[in-house]
């Protein structure tokens, strides 16, 4: 998902052709097909009997895959909003929220996925500082949203830029929800707060 997310921001930004588009496609592609074998897998080895500890381990590697292959769906999408505005002429400026936002998600996810390699778990502490992160995140992706949204109507908004970039933020905010759960399965669940 780290390479798909360069590959995303490299389309955004114009800095490259139908090769990093269409690698963003296949890679999704290969990541449903890693999902279902992980869940076929995983269920017959979850069909015996099993230790309390390697069952548990077992839904964490589930439901992180399906978080995984959640995130990756995302990406497709943006570079469909993307399309849609090239087509019609558009593109974004290196400036945009959009980079600064996808930074900020791609940041995120590169800690999640850190910690999910180390394969020791998730500490509280850890687990609270990600969240913290990642409510940041949500306020900054809501702001922009409104700043966006205030523009319409007016002389300096192009609505295919305005739509395409709402996609990405919507995009982008599902994205960080999924890094986020991925980040609570490796602490052991979802906790109530």
């Amino acid at each position: 998902v780290e390479e798909m997310m360069s590959a995303v921001k490299r389309v955004l930004a114009g800095e490259s052709g139908r090769d990093d588009e269409d690698h963003v496609f296949h890679r999704e592609d290969v990541l449903d097909n890693v999902q279902c074998e992980i869940t076929q897998f995983l269920g017959k080895v979850m069909s015996a009997r099993l230790p309390v500890e390697v069952a548990e381990y077992s839904r964490t590697l589930l439901r992180a895959a399906d978080e995984f292959e959640s995130l990756s769906d995302e990406f497709p999408v943006m570079v469909k909003a993307y399309r849609r505005l090239r087509e019609a002429g558009g593109g974004f400026d290196a400036g945009d929220r959009v980079f600064a936002v996808l930074d900020a998600v791609g940041s995120l996810m590169g800690k999640v996925n850190a910690e999910f390699r180390r394969g020791e778990g998730l500490q509280p502490v850890a687990l609270a500082s990600l969240q913290a992160e990642s409510k940041d995140i949500r306020l900054d992706i809501l702001d922009s949203r409104e700043r966006l949204l205030r523009t319409i109507g007016s002389a300096e908004s192009e609505p295919l830029t305005t739509l395409a970039m709402l996609d990405i933020y919507n995009a982008a905010d599902r994205m960080r929800s999924c890094i986020v759960n991925i980040a609570e399965t490796l602490a052991g669940g979802k906790k109530p707060q």
